[in-house]
């Protein structure tokens, strides 16, 4: 690093390369004039208490004064944080592109590794893992030699590669590298970050069906982030920890921590976590045969993920909205929700939502029209064997179960059944109205006198069917 004001030892900033906020904070604290790259770490302190108003009121300060390459740099990093926690990732990147380059013109190795580690994140969101982890094990390079001050950082960098690694389907390189990062960031920090890395990883453990290991990652950064009273990251941490309840059928206080982190999130101005507090108070009434709670839920929740422009919350809350709708017997509505949810998914590479409103999508059929249920069902057994998750597994096997009652589907211009599986007499009836109807308007062009002609009935009896079964 060349010889200037950024080599400060054991200063406040130095001090938070290093994972020591709370030394850097009481540190900027006892400053009676403190310089720009000390603005500089209070803002990084505000950041990583999630005091964004702070943040930005320091940094607009430093904006003003700022006439060093170096001071440029770091303060790009820290914009492009502060930007990063809003959701504005595109401006986000620039500064961290930005922060990168200014870095390599002054051979500052840590700041190119920090500026690359801070971009991964973003285009890690975007899909692009294998492009994510060619900038971190770029990162990894640019630490070499930095002694201590990079353990925190490197900590960071293996938090990020195990996410990719597990976006790619590597499951063991993905555990290897999680461990590494706990490892790492208790020794080094064993604040927010650490805490962060417990809950990635609670999720990687209930989506595998480990609930008892989840629900202890999740309650020691519970109890980490309270203490620490970092009530964004404490509000994200509630919600995870609330799935495992749900799963356990703990629904009292699922619910208590539910209605809990709901409110932490309206005190932040956190929409997207409010939308998602709401995904999932729907989901717990619906496993608590409560329909009209969950639907209540479930529309406020539909409404913020319009607000927020968030695929994934939008998605999701079209998959609950969708239950309620089939609930109401608004078939046709749920149907065209849950297509709109399969639709985002793809575009987005959200393989859990789309099994999810594949199932529900079977489930709704199932009372509908059955000769379209075990499409959508093998659609999501498919997708399932490439991605581990219980509960969506045992949401599956509930569905699959309502056809092994009766299993019809439709092959071409047959419609078939099993008769090893035979069907219930009022499914077999309504399958093949419905399975006959359709090939007649098909033949008639849709021509509902035509139609009836080939059935030998009415054009109003046509229809009338059309109307019952929403053909």
């Amino acid at each position: 690093m060349a010889s200037t004001s950024l080599q400060l030892g054991s200063g406040p900033l130095d001090q938070i390369d290093s994972g020591r906020f709370a030394e850097a904070k009481a540190g900027i604290n006892q400053l009676s004039n403190p310089k720009a790259i000390d603005i500089i770490a209070k803002a990084e302190v505000e950041l990583y208490s999630g005091d964004l108003a702070e943040a930005e009121a320091a940094l607009l300060t430093v904006g003003l004064v700022a006439n060093d390459i170096e001071i440029a740099a770091r303060l790009a990093l820290a914009e492009g944080e502060l930007l990063f926690a809003r959701r504005d990732y595109y401006a986000a990147q620039k500064k961290f592109n930005a922060a990168y380059y200014l870095s390599e013109f002054m051979k500052d190795k840590f700041g190119s590794a920090l500026a690359l580690y801070r971009n991964s994140r973003i285009v890690s969101q975007s899909s692009q893992q294998d492009e994510t982890i060619k900038m971190l094990h770029e990162a990894y390079e640019s630490l070499r030699g930095q002694g201590p001050k990079g353990e925190f950082l490197r900590g960071l960098i293996d938090f990020q590669l195990a996410v990719c690694e597990r976006r790619r389907g590597r499951d063991d390189e993905s555990e290897q590298l999680y461990h590494s990062a706990i490892d790492t960031l208790k020794e080094s920090e064993r604040g927010r970050y650490y805490a962060l890395v417990l809950v990635s990883y609670g999720t990687v453990e209930r989506e595998r069906g480990n609930l008892v290991k989840a629900l202890e990652l999740f309650e020691e950064a519970m109890n980490l982030l309270n203490r620490l009273n970092l009530f964004a990251d404490l509000a994200h941490a509630l919600c995870e920890l609330s799935l495992v309840l749900i799963s356990q059928r703990s629904h009292e206080r699922a619910e208590r921590l539910l209605l809990e982190c709901l409110d932490l999130y309206r005190r932040t101005e956190n929409t997207n976590g409010e939308a998602r507090a709401m995904i999932l108070l729907a989901r717990m009434e619906f496993d608590r045969n409560r329909p009209r709670k969950a639907r209540e839920y479930a529309l406020r929740a539909s409404e913020l993920s319009d607000l927020t422009g968030d695929p994934f919350l939008s998605a999701s809350a079209r998959v609950q909205l969708a239950r309620s709708s089939s609930t109401d017997k608004e078939r046709s509505c749920a149907i065209e929700l849950l297509q709109e949810a399969i639709q985002i998914a793809e575009k987005h590479g959200f393989i859990g939502i789309k099994i999810e409103a594949l199932i529900y999508l079977a489930d709704t059929y199932h009372g509908f029209d059955p000769v379209k249920g075990p499409q959508q069902i093998e659609a999501a057994t498919l997708l399932l064997n490439q991605h581990n998750d219980a509960a969506l597994s045992a949401a599956l096997q509930r569905v699959s179960q309502k056809y092994q009652t009766g299993r019809i589907w439709r092959e071409g211009t047959k419609l078939i059944f099993d008769s090893n599986l035979l069907p219930n007499w009022y499914e077999a009836k309504r399958s093949l109205e419905v399975f006959l109807l359709k090939s007649a308007l098909d033949q008639a062009g849709q021509n509902l006198t035509e139609a009836g002609k080939l059935l030998g009935i009415s054009k109003v009896h046509v229809h009338d069917k059309r109307k019952q079964y929403q053909i």
